[in-house]
């Protein structure tokens, strides 16, 4: 009713514990009203973004049998993946450009070998302050792993997707480009 896709947040064991919407209609995408909870009879079915990822329920045995997860800022990505790679959906989302520490130990817990980080592309041109902050912030994430298992992330250094785009927007054959020439980030030590 609201001209909006409907994505269903569920837990690791598959409990729904809140729905958004992302909006279709330009004019809210303006106004800063591009993702918002949906509300169904009058019950809004918010959640804490931050205490789950979008897609573990559905790809993690997946993930456990790969031993590496592909971490998106938005639930689209991990449906473009799907999409690409319908029997090896390793991707996951954190609904947003930040990482929480809870969504860090679900990663840890599942034991798994690398952690690929694949955030939008926030830089247009890769010497500018403004790509040299994003690094900074993409280090931060990437080294609250870095010292448990391998980290790496997707730095378009060859212009292959556009500025606030994620690497799963152009396609498949982008996708793996991206992920051929992807970074390892190490720990501090």
């Amino acid at each position: 009713k609201g001209n909006r896709i409907v994505i269903p947040h569920r837990d690791v064991d598959g409990n729904l514990i809140g729905i958004k919407g992302r909006a279709l209609n330009q004019f809210e995408i303006d106004n800063g009203y591009k993702y918002l909870p949906i509300s169904v009879q009058d019950v809004l079915y918010n959640h804490p973004t931050h205490g789950n990822l979008y897609g573990i329920h559905q790809n993690i045995e997946v993930i456990k049998k790969l031993g590496k997860a592909i971490i998106f800022e938005s639930e689209k990505s991990v449906m473009q993946i799907e999409t690409m790679f319908p029997n090896n959906n390793f991707s996951l989302a954190t609904s947003g450009s930040t990482i929480s520490q809870q969504q860090v130990r679900m990663l840890l817990d599942l034991n798994i070998n690398e952690v690929i980080i694949a955030f939008d592309k926030e830089f247009e041109d890769e010497d500018s302050p403004q790509a040299k902050a994003y690094m900074k912030k993409i280090l931060k994430i990437g080294r609250k792993f870095s010292n448990y298992i391998q980290t790496n992330v997707i730095w378009d250094s060859h212009g292959l997707i556009e500025y606030k785009s994620s690497p799963s927007d152009f396609g498949k054959d982008t996708l793996i480009s991206l992920m051929k020439s992807k970074q390892e980030i190490r720990s501090k030590e």
